[in-house]
């Protein structure tokens, strides 16, 4: 027969267990709603901490059913340090040249004027 205390560190870890994959999710899904709201357009750090600190996990769902359109003809990809690198090749920009310096390819950053 299992005495009480086999069966408490069971349970203890069956919560432990739970809880790591739990903040794993969370974290995972901090990581993606940075990106997903910066390639829309939006505040990353705004939407992180209004959907990831405030509302999680009901405001990720949210966010996935109300997001706004992606952003027609961008052509790069933000990294965690505010720069930015070429979608075509994968390289990172230079802010001072107007085009990759890897592929010769100028990011495309907006779409179509409105004047």
């Amino acid at each position: 027969m299992v005495d009480s205390f086999t069966l408490e560190l069971l349970f203890a870890g069956v919560i432990l267990l739970i809880m790591c994959v739990l903040v794993g999710a969370w974290g995972c899904s901090l990581g993606w709603l940075y990106q997903d709201a910066r390639e829309r357009g939006q505040s990353g750090w705004f939407m992180l901490f209004l959907v990831g600190f405030v509302t999680w996990p009901f405001g990720l769902l949210f966010w996935l059913i109300f997001r706004p359109a992606r952003k027609k003809g961008l052509r790069f990809r933000h990294h965690w340090d505010g720069s930015l690198s070429c979608a075509q090749c994968g390289a990172r920009l230079v802010e001072e040249n107007d085009y990759c310096a890897n592929c010769q390819r100028a990011p495309e950053t907006a779409g179509p004027s409105l004047s």
